[in-house]
């Protein structure tokens, strides 16, 4: 376990995320959160989760975590798309909430309008985001993929150079 706090401290400071802005937003002093990440304080299933959306990722990604390789493209465009469905319901909340009051009660009314188009604005970024991560996803494949091919190239090369000098080997031996 002790594991996971190393994990969360790495991810905090990958992120340029200060304890400060943590404690924060966990409703919690500065001093509670170092404690909580060097493992003298015991982290619930509840708090890891508040953590993960603080990182914006996923619980699986926090516990998967590679400092080699911090980070996991797929998994934050996961986080994002599964945020991006859960705003999509409370926005489907809202707008029956919304139909069950009488348009009398405009101040209902307007509350519920405005807390929608929040979330659709909350939303459409999370779409953007998604849109960016996968189009990163897809210039490292390329990327990759041209790697591989040089490296094959560069095979391929050193495989045909071996054959040369084996023949100049066997024509100097006189094994033609």
């Amino acid at each position: 376990m002790n594991k996971l706090y190393t994990i969360i401290k790495a991810i905090r400071t990958a992120k340029g995320i200060t304890q400060e802005e943590i404690a924060e937003k966990l409703s919690m002093t500065q001093g509670n959160y170092t404690r909580l990440e060097r493992g003298q304080t015991q982290l619930t299933i509840e708090r890891l989760e508040n953590i993960a959306d603080i990182f914006e990722m996923s619980v699986e990604a926090i516990l998967n975590y590679n400092k080699e390789n911090p980070i996991d493209f797929k998994e934050d465009v996961e986080y994002y798309f599964k945020y991006s469905q859960k705003l999509e319901k409370t926005i489907e909340n809202l707008k029956k909430q919304i139909e069950e009051y009488d348009e009398s009660s405009t101040d209902d009314y307007r509350k519920y309008n405005s807390e929608i188009d929040i979330l659709k604005a909350k939303n459409k970024v999370l779409v953007e985001k998604i849109k960016q991560l996968e189009e990163s996803i897809s210039e490292k494949l390329a990327h990759k993929d041209l790697i591989i091919q040089e490296k094959e190239k560069t095979i391929e090369d050193k495989m045909k150079m071996i054959e040369m000098q084996e023949r100049t080997i066997n024509i100097l031996q006189g094994k033609s």
